[in-house]
């Protein structure tokens, strides 16, 4: 080969003239190009290199906050530069994750929900108690799978010190150490379930307080265990049969009362009795949703001798003891199982568990009142849904085989 600038004959290949030293343009490699840095605090691009991920890019926010995946740098840096042209105050930067579950609870969100939801999101917060003091921005996705993975049932029983239990007589000492060994459970999916909703709220608190970007809230990416698939049942006929032969009984009564109007079980047990209208026929109350709240609930004809005996016996609560509502966990455990067993009603299954709830009693008015062809819209005013869908899902898992034949059998007209 000839050299570009003396011309004179050099071997083949030659980076550089052996003769005048010039640098050969044929066989120099192209200047590689050096990647630019993005500014100090504005944001980190990174690729994963991994052939499978097909969105291998990663972008993190200038003030460090994960934004995700994309399938492309461009779109990478799109999501960085929008995160940081948002405009978040130092202020709320430098807030706890304490803070920001202080300021989720003084929000309108919050205020909507039930005593129920507070209460259970009030425990889920306690398991996150380890991330309290750190920056909400900061706390990482892995962190509050951690916690999730590793939640135990709580023991319901006052811990003891030493000197305490010295004091015990043998047969409590005894029974307090039984408990004290007992291993720990893993927490239930639906207390887990709970915590991870919880951290959903937290995110887009964030969100709300210009925190994080507007898909910042990762809560879909937390793992749950396997959700359980409970075998429950609803009454059948001839178990509503032998209730009404027995609704001399005021725990029968009771009974009887839920599977007609699938009130939950509170609502009943708190019930006032400035909320029954006798003359009218009806009954307001109700919780946990906006659309389950002082609902009307009908006294249809065969549930209104059982109501009327109620009211004229007690106070200030329809059901009470003592001018007090019964607790849930009293009526539950103390008059409703109790009185199944008494009655020979099976509740249990092969292993022992639960199948005949007090809460089944609303799954079996669902079913009823599908299968008699009740409207949909009445029957989810008086369940207290929104829509019906949420009726059709939730409490019609158990609807009569001949019910679902006969309606089957209706495509022969078509």
């Amino acid at each position: 080969m000839l050299c570009s600038r003396c011309k004179r004959e050099i071997p083949d290949g030659s980076m550089f003239c052996n003769l005048c030293g010039k640098r050969q343009a044929a066989t120099t490699p192209p200047v590689q190009r050096k990647h630019r840095r993005r500014p100090k605090g504005s944001g980190t691009i990174y690729m994963i290199r991994d052939k499978k991920r097909k969105s291998p890019w990663i972008a993190v926010s200038g003030n460090g906050v994960y934004l995700g995946c994309f399938p492309s740098e461009g779109e990478a840096c799109l999501a960085v530069d929008a995160a940081n042209s948002q405009a978040v105050t130092r202020e709320n930067y430098k807030l706890t994750l304490a803070g920001v579950y202080d300021s989720f609870c003084h929000s309108p969100h919050y205020q909507k929900l039930g005593k129920s939801g507070k209460d259970g999101l009030s425990a889920a917060w306690e398991r996150l108690s380890p991330l309290h003091a750190r920056k909400a921005a900061s706390v990482k996705l892995s962190e509050y799978q951690q916690i999730l993975d590793t939640a135990e049932i709580k023991k319901r029983f006052k811990a003891l010190t030493a000197a305490e239990i010295e004091l015990l007589i043998p047969s409590e000492k005894k029974r307090y150490l039984k408990l004290l060994s007992q291993p720990a459970k893993p927490l239930g999916y639906d207390g887990k379930n709970r915590i991870k909703q919880l951290v959903s709220h937290l995110y887009n608190e964030m969100i709300r307080l210009e925190m994080i970007g507007k898909d910042g809230n990762l809560s879909d990416l937390l793992v749950l265990p396997p959700a359980p698939c409970p075998q429950k049942r609803n009454f059948t006929k001839s178990e509503k049969e032998i209730l009404r032969a027995h609704d001399a009984d005021e725990v029968v009564k009771i009974i009887l009362i839920y599977i007609d109007t699938g009130m939950r079980l509170n609502e009943l047990l708190k019930m006032k009795k400035i909320s029954v209208d006798l003359e009218r026929r009806i009954m307001i109350g109700g919780s946990k949703t906006e659309a389950g709240r002082n609902r009307i609930i009908p006294i249809t004809d065969s549930i209104y001798p059982y109501v009327e005996h109620f009211y004229n016996k007690s106070n200030i609560y329809l059901i009470e003891e003592d001018n007090h509502p019964i607790s849930d966990d009293t009526f539950r455990n103390r008059r409703f199982y109790p009185k199944l067993d008494e009655l020979g009603i099976e509740r249990k299954d092969k292993d022992g568990k639960n199948i005949l709830t007090p809460h089944r009693t609303r799954h079996t008015m669902a079913a009823d009142a599908i299968t008699a062809g009740v409207s949909p819209v009445a029957l989810t005013k008086v369940l207290g849904h929104s829509k019906f869908s949420t009726t059709a899902d939730k409490y019609a898992d158990d609807l009569d085989i001949t019910y679902l034949h006969n309606e089957m059998e209706k495509m022969k007209k078509c």
